[in-house]
């Protein structure tokens, strides 16, 4: 007997070959479920002139083979940032944001989720803005009901720099284009 074996993520192939000449082939199924796997990513413009709003794109993905269930995103609002709004996309009816509680006090957004099924996304968007030049630093976390396989990229992080004032902005622009 012969023996002849190929492996892929999701199956092992054993092909083996008899005294007589025949051959049979085996199909193992390996692959692992990979449970709940939520992701988000975190992004916006990298400048904008202050006193205008800044909005932060934050997407939310469940990479796993399980469905999340109500999943909490919070989104404290960066030192000097002052609310503004936000919005999101709706998926299907379990997938929409059923809470979203903005807490002064703490500068906080957070959103809550029913459920977050295998390979869907989400996209919430936060509006802020900001009277003075600075860096605002957005952070965006995300948990769920069930655990995480990768925990780490439940965290994201986008930085937008602020710049200039829009009370000057009209002179700025004079200047730029006078002779």
């Amino acid at each position: 007997m012969y023996f002849y074996t190929t492996r892929t993520r999701a199956c092992l192939s054993l092909l083996v070959f008899t005294a007589v000449g025949m051959a049979v082939l085996f199909n193992i199924a390996t692959a692992k479920s990979r449970g709940v796997d939520l992701v988000i990513t975190n992004s916006a413009p990298q400048t904008v002139l202050a006193g205008l709003p800044v909005t932060f794109t934050i997407t939310l993905r469940n990479d796993g083979d399980i469905t999340a269930s109500n999943v909490v995103l919070t989104d404290p609002l960066p030192t000097g940032a002052m609310f503004g709004k936000t919005s999101s996309s709706c998926i299907s009816f379990t997938t929409c944001i059923t809470t979203l509680q903005y807490s002064p006090d703490l500068k906080l957004l957070t959103f809550t989720i029913n459920s977050v099924g295998p390979k869907t996304n989400v996209t919430l968007h936060s509006t802020m803005t900001t009277t003075l030049p600075m860096s605002l630093t957005n952070v965006a976390y995300v948990i769920s009901d069930a655990p995480d396989d990768m925990p780490a990229d439940n965290v994201a992080t986008d930085t937008v720099s602020v710049t200039g004032h829009l009370l000057y902005a009209p002179m700025m622009l004079q200047a730029a284009v006078a002779p």
